[in-house]
């Protein structure tokens, strides 16, 4: 509790101010301000507040008062605090100091207002709010562990008492290491996961990220949580055989996923794509039987050509089910994945064929009822490809039947609004069944590598107009899209055409990829609305002049990477085109490089004010003195991630360091490229004694 102690002289000044105020029409303003911040009883009246003015309040009225039960709910999950959580703001029969005391202290008695100030403190702060009092102790102990981070898992004092901490977890992050310390338990942790929320004992839980090591990825699945809106599933290794998982099990397990991640060398399918590969495979069997009876009738499972080399052996398989995998010491407890949920079987329906976007597709459909007068109108069927006349690379279907009975499914769409794919295979047509079940998605990212230096060939799809088409009336919402695939994978005229097909976009990014001038004044004229920019590694030559002139104009950019272009600054002319300031003024993201003197990279860097996340990937440069340097972003009190290539075998100062913590108390990682590794510790031990202990200090080499 805050008490501010009045002097003698002051309570008489105060004192004579009030008789003045009683006796003139005063204006309130001669009154000073810590006079008119008295707090008086929760449900005291408006009649009573304003007789408070005029006379001495009562010592019941000057003490703020407190429920015997408060009760707020915070993401979804009820508090309630008990009845002597606030005692001691009570007024008690105690005799009342003689001193006028004025207590400001009442918006800390209010939980709503506890909690809302929680949500934006960090854990070491709440740590501190923790030991303040053993009623805050009840308050903020529980939300130390608000995000449980990978990390916590290696104390075994966390570990032993996991399930004490989640009550108020919002995010949970689990990392299996690969090569697990032979006095820990790597399973513990999965299985205590697992435990609570099958125990519900997570109601806040919004984030979910596991990450596995040469495992089935379908043991995630058991992790069921109705709360979680964002899910990350990672796998590590390279297993023989990829295994496979179904996005309806993923939808079963997390039904409100607003955002998906999953990366790692498996296979991503549905339902949906199973049947239509049943089809192909029955299909291509029945004609290999009626055209070779000489060999006995034996057919082959041929595959489309625009679908990817896991889809073919997909359908070869014909079952969801995979070999278990060799699972490392200690995880033997975890169940295989022939035990996880199915789908079930599907309805039989008519069947027809219909053409949609220029594509057949066969049927048969579910047969739904007219819907009658008072009940709600059928739900929309769900379309599947199933061997089209044109297949989606342009090529003909010579002689293959095109309808077979099969069937379909009813099914809900869900709510996902975001999917990332990184080295997950999946056909061209299994990407267009699954957006079909996300009418909500509006960012999609693709990629196919996790390193830079590490290029992984996966998907080999055609990129045909026709496939582009089919994906825009599929997913016309897109807003964001992302791709990271080798040179060889798409071409400007691809990158063309989907801009040209999905003029909401407000962010591209084609990484690796041929993005030239064409392609971006097609984005500049057909996407009005493009605020965040990445190009990084592109390979056209003369492009550097067009981004300059971009750089130059385009007053929406947000973010910009670039990482593999040199912007020069000494030169007055920089690939044909005069240097003038840029006009995306409100970048909050930069990857990029910069020719010229450190002097003049972080004074042109002084016109961003807007900074977050700063990447200067060259040159290597020496940031101290800091008058030339770190000076001129000053008023860049934002950034929260600085990435810069030190000069090889220069230490960094000290000052410098206290400079960068002075100047951006927002910053969460710091990364020196090329530094003195042996320095991070020195580094570290800068930021504890500037009370900035949580800072990530990252070094590596050149």
């Amino acid at each position: 509790m805050h008490t501010i102690k009045w002097p003698r002289s002051q309570r008489q000044t105060t004192s004579k101010q009030k008789k003045d105020s009683n006796s003139s029409s005063s204006s309130p303003t001669d009154i000073p301000a810590a006079a008119l911040t008295p707090t008086s009883s929760t449900s005291s009246s408006s009649s009573s507040s304003s007789s408070a003015a005029s006379s001495s309040p009562s010592p019941s009225t000057k003490t703020a008062t407190a429920t015997a039960i408060a009760t707020t709910t915070t993401a979804g999950a009820a508090v309630t605090f008990p009845s002597n959580l606030f005692s001691h703001y009570r007024s008690s029969p105690v005799q009342q100091p003689k001193e006028n005391v004025v207590r400001f202290s009442i918006a800390l008695t209010i939980p709503e207002i506890i909690l809302a100030i929680a949500a934006f403190l960090n854990r070491s702060t709440i740590a501190q709010c923790a030991v303040v009092c053993k009623d805050w102790y009840t308050i903020f102990q529980p939300l130390l562990f608000r995000v449980i981070k990978a990390a916590d898992f290696d104390q075994p004092e966390f570990v032993t008492s996991f399930l004490d901490h989640t009550r108020f977890a919002t995010s949970i992050e689990w990392f299996q290491e690969i090569t697990p310390s032979p006095f820990s338990d790597p399973c513990k942790p999965f299985e205590q996961i697992k435990l609570i929320l099958q125990a519900d004992e997570t109601p806040a839980l919004e984030t979910l990220s596991v990450r596995i090591h040469n495992l089935d990825p379908n043991i995630i699945l058991e992790l069921r949580a109705p709360t979680v809106t964002n899910l990350q599933i990672g796998t590590r290794g390279y297993p023989a055989r990829k295994p496979k998982v179904l996005m309806e099990n993923i939808l079963r397990s997390f039904p409100n996923l607003v955002h998906l991640t999953l990366e790692g060398l498996f296979t991503l399918s549905s339902q949906v794509v199973e049947s239509s590969l049943l089809v192909h495979a029955t299909n291509a069997g029945t004609i290999a039987g009626q055209g070779s009876s000489s060999t006995g009738g034996t057919g082959g499972n041929e595959s489309s050509p625009s679908s990817s080399s896991s889809s073919s052996s997909a359908a070869a398989a014909g079952a969801s089910t995979q070999p278990q995998q060799q699972a490392p010491q200690g995880i033997q407890a975890l169940p295989p994945s022939q035990h996880y949920p199915i789908v079930t079987p599907f309805p039989a329906a008519a069947a027809h064929t219909a053409t949609i976007a220029g594509m057949t597709i066969s049927g048969p459909f579910p047969v739904t009822p007219d819907a009658t007068e008072g009940d709600a109108a059928p739900p929309a069927p769900l379309y599947i490809l199933s061997s089209p006349s044109t297949p989606l690379d342009g090529t003909t279907n010579k002689g293959k039947a095109s309808s077979s009975p099969t069937t379909t499914a009813q099914t809900t769409p869900s709510s996902i609004e975001s999917l990332s794919l990184r080295l997950v295979d999946i056909s061209q047509e299994g990407l267009l069944a699954l957006a079909r079940e996300m009418p909500r998605l509006s960012s999609l990212l693709i990629e196919e590598f996790l390193v830079p230096d590490m290029m992984i060939k996966i998907y080999r799809w055609t990129w045909s107009p026709q496939f582009i088409h089919s994906l825009r009336d599929t997913i016309p919402r897109l807003t964001s899209i992302r791709m990271a695939f080798p040179f060889d994978s798409i071409k400007e005229d691809t990158i063309i055409e989907i801009l040209k097909s999905f003029p909401l976009l407000t962010t591209v990014g084609f990484r690796n990829s041929y993005f030239g001038t064409r392609a971006l004044e097609v984005m500049q004229e057909h996407c009005k609305f493009v605020e965040c920019l990445d190009v990084s590694f592109g390979n056209s030559r003369g492009f550097k002049g067009a981004l300059i002139q971009f750089l130059q104009t385009w007053t929406r950019l947000r973010e910009f990477e670039a990482d593999g272009f040199v912007f020069s600054l000494d030169k007055p002319v920089d690939d044909d085109v005069p240097r003038t300031p840029w006009a995306c003024t409100k970048l909050e993201k930069l990857v990029c490089g910069f020719s010229g003197t450190d002097s003049m990279i972080f004074q042109h860097l002084s016109q961003l004010p807007h900074l977050t996340s700063l990447t200067i990937s060259y040159p290597s440069m020496n940031i101290a003195p800091i008058e030339t340097t770190l000076a001129w972003m000053a008023k860049s009190t934002k950034v929260e991630y600085f990435w810069f290539p030190q000069v090889r075998h220069v230490p960094v100062e000290r000052g410098s360091i206290l400079w960068i913590l002075d100047h951006w108390p927002h910053l969460k990682t710091l990364h020196v490229a090329g530094g003195l590794v042996a320095q991070r510790e020195i580094v570290r031990q800068w930021c504890r004694e500037a009370g900035r202990p949580q800072l990530v200090v990252e070094f590596d080499r050149v």
